[in-house]
Formats: structure tokens, sequence, C-alpha cells
């Protein structure tokens, strides 16, 4: 892509450079910048060596993540502010607490896979919040230590929040980056030159769209920028939409809860909204890939991506979820379950973008019930996943229906006869659709699996889990 002008802060300093805007944050950080703290070591967001925080104005405040900078393109820095390991020493260039806690608690060995445990844990704190000790060990699962051994890194958290505790006014974020956190609020935040379109409306995004049909649309960008770091293609032109303001609504309408397509996935998680009203959706995102991850990657992403295991696509089925659709001069309105035409393939044409996601009102009154199998208990892709919908008439079961990831070419959804026996019920669905086999588990497993939830997902109506 053509460099183009972008502006953010990095460490409290104002950066405006000429960039291309679809390379890495990592190279910029590691071969422009020379800020070599920030490590690569996977390249796909698997590891977390190389997680920064980004910061961003939303609601009148200054939100901080994790993200991993090998994901994220420069293009997405404007108008934001971003801290590496090297931004997070205090004035006198003492230790940060993190930093102390780290090497008092043995928490580091070579140190390769330290900046990005460290720049972790700053993040959650970053935001003015102590965070329980539970939900740092949570967020640290994309973190791999290579050498260290994770008990010294856990004990160095428990230091930290034992003297956040004790010393509650404690700022972690150093002076300097606070002090120019209100100028976030005036930067321009789109960018729309050359090839990376950056719109913040849905008007100029249509306008967009008209005049570019052939650009690839982007928001989180995560599996984008990981299958780009093998095949090193370029994205030659693209419209980045995760800055479209009204796409980054959640909002209860008169249909249902309308979910705007440039949310991320956290966003979804910490929303009341949601988590009033879909809980079964906000616990299930949660098991997609790590935090780092979770703080770019869109749910429209998991659906357009049309994987046949989509975690968040088997969630959305099961709840009746329906797409809006719009193009430079229509909109239109489609159920999730119609959305998929074979393997990869979907019913988006050129300029069609995902603007919101609709769960209906009737999808609130059901019991849902979600579960993954796979090789890991965290950050891992599923072998089979599923998610069961139960609609009652006063005490009697009468409709049961379960949308199956990872057993045929796309998510299916499937309607049970609640007249069958479960065995059958099992054979009858893996004969349908033959299950395949690959590294992750064969046909005659994945075929066991499809019984097993089915069990289990009658065990936890039954109030057997």
């Amino acid at each position: 892509m053509k460099k183009t002008n972008i502006s953010f802060y990095l460490n409290g300093e104002l950066i405006e450079r000429q960039l291309d805007p679809e390379s890495r944050v990592l190279d910029l950080l590691r071969d422009l910048l020379w800020l070599t703290g920030t490590k690569e070591g996977c390249g796909d967001g698997d590891c977390g060596a190389c997680t920064i925080t980004l910061g961003y104005p939303i609601n009148n405040k200054i939100k901080y993540e994790a993200v991993n900078s090998c994901l994220m393109p420069v293009g997405k820095l404007q108008g934001t502010s971003i801290i590496t390991i090297e931004g997070i020493d205090k004035e006198n260039n003492d230790l940060n607490i993190i930093q102390e806690a780290m090497i008092e608690q043995h928490g580091l060995q070579c140190g390769f896979c330290s900046p990005g445990v460290s720049m972790n844990m700053f993040s959650l704190l970053a935001n003015h919040e102590i965070p329980s000790y539970n939900d740092m060990i949570i967020a640290l699962n994309g973190n791999i230590c290579r050498c260290t051994g994770y008990e010294g890194i856990r004990n160095a958290a428990k230091q930290v929040l034992a003297y956040l505790k004790e010393t509650p006014d404690y700022d972690v974020v150093p002076k300097k980056i606070r002090d120019i956190e209100k100028n976030l609020f005036s930067m321009k935040n789109d960018i729309i030159i050359d090839d990376y379109l950056l719109p913040n409306s849905i008007e100029s995004l249509k306008t967009l769209l008209k005049n570019n049909p052939e650009a690839m649309i982007i928001c989180g960008c995560s599996d984008i920028s990981a299958k780009r770091h093998i095949t090193k293609e370029s994205l030659k032109k693209v419209i980045d939409v995760s800055r479209i303001n009204e796409m980054t609504k959640i909002e209860l309408t008169n249909e249902g809860l309308s979910i705007g397509a440039a949310n991320s996935l956290t966003d979804i998680i910490n929303n009341s909204l949601c988590s009033q009203n879909v809980l079964t959706l906000c616990e299930g995102l949660k098991e997609i890939a790590a935090i780092q991850v979770r703080n770019l990657a869109t749910l429209a992403g998991n659906i357009v991506n049309a994987s046949p295991i989509a975690d968040g696509v088997v969630l959305l089925m099961a709840l009746s979820a329906k797409l809006i659709i719009v193009n430079e001069n229509s909109k239109k309105e489609i159920l999730l379950k119609d959305f998929y035409k074979g393997y990869k393939k979907t019913v988006l044409k050129e300029g069609d973008v995902i603007t919101n996601i609709i769960i209906p009102k009737s999808s609130f009154e059901k019991e849902y019930h979600f579960i993954k199998t796979a090789k890991r208990n965290a950050v891992d892709i599923a072998t089979v996943n599923s998610c069961a919908s139960f609609e009652k008439a006063g005490e009697k079961l009468v409709k049961v229906e379960i949308a199956f990831g990872g057993i045929a070419e796309t998510v299916k959804l499937e309607t049970l006869d609640l007249n069958r026996d479960i065995e059958i019920l099992a054979r009858d669905i893996s004969s349908k659709y033959n299950p395949l086999s690959d590294v992750r588990g064969s046909s005659s497993y994945r075929a066991k699996l499809i019984k097993n939830h089915i069990i289990k997902h009658f065990a936890f109506i039954n109030g057997e889990l």
C-alpha cells in the first residue's frame, strides 16, 4: 500500500509519520522505532509475546486494552495512544510495580516472554480498576511462557494485586501518558486517503463502497492478519469499518438486541444489555482465543470468515440471529442460518457489509447451553462445538434445536425429534453429515462427540450439570 500520514501517541510522545497502513504495528515498533522490548514469537496471535496496550477514547474516557501488535495494522493507530514495555517505567526511571513483582517473584528467566506478560497485566490495571486474581489469570491465558514456568508469574500477579489493595491511589500509568489523554478526543480518527480507508459514519461508508467496490472490508482484522503472516499477500485496498459510530452501538430495539458489527468480542462480553438478555452468548465468547485477540476481533468477522467451527456462529445460530447487510444503495435482512452457501462461501456480494447482528426478543425467553470440545482448555479451536436452545411450555419441553460446528462444511442447525432416543438422534445426525477427519479428530471421534454433546445438553436442561 502507498504510505499515508498517520498520527498517534507512543508512550506519551506524538508520532506523525508517513507509514504503510497495512504493515504490522509490531514491525513499526521493532524495525522503524527500535523499541525491541516488544517481541515476535508466533506472529499469529497465539503466544502474547508482542502484547502492547492500546488506548482510545470512548464514552468520554480513555479505554485501555491489551492487543497483539502482530495482528494490528498500522492504519488502526490513527488517533490512538499505544504503550509498550519501554513506556511503563515511572518518571524517575524506577520500575513499574508489575516489573518489580516479576523480578521479586521469579516471574522471568530469559525474559523473552516477560514484556508481553507485563503489558497484559498493565492493560488490565490501566483503566483505574483493580481486577480479581481470577480475572488476571484468565487474561494471561493468551501469554505463553517458554522457560520460566507459570508459578512465578502467578505469584507476581498476586503481589501486584496485594499492593494495589493497600495503595489504591497508585496509578500504573505514568503521568506523561495520562497527560496526553485529553488530546485523543480532538484527534482525527478517520483516514480517507489512498488504499486504506477508515470511515467513521455509515454515510461515508456508502460513498466509499460506491467508489471502491473492489475493496476488502475489514474490522478487527485478527484472522486476516494471521493469514497474511503466512501468505505475505498485500491487502491492496481496504475499507476498515472499525471506527463507524453507528456500528459500535449495542441497544434494545422493538425487534430485539441489536449488536453493531464493529463491536469487539470484549465489548459484547462486558455489555450489560448482552449479559442481561443473552448471557450464554457472553459466556461462550469468552472461549474464543485470548483476551488480546478478543479485544480486536468481532462477531461479524467470525461470521464472514465462514469457518465450519466458528464459536460465534454456533452461538448466534442457536439464538436465531439475523444479519443486517448494507451496500451503497440498499439494506436487507437475512437469517444467519441462511447466510452460508457452502464451505467458506456466503451470500455476500461485492460491496456488501454486515452492519448489525439482531437477536430477536423471542430468543430471550429460551434456555441455552454451549459446549466446546478442544484439545486445550483455552485459546484453541474446537473439534466439535454446539449450542442448544430449549423452548418450554410451562415445565414441558416442546422444542430443542442444536447448532453444531465441526461436523460439516458449515455450521448446521438441527431440530431434534423429542420422541426419539438420543442414540438414534446422534446416529442420524452423523449419517446425515458424515463428519470429516483431520488433525483435530477423526470422523468416528466426531460422531461420538455429537452423541456426547446431545447427552450433556439434556443433562443441563434436566438440572444434572
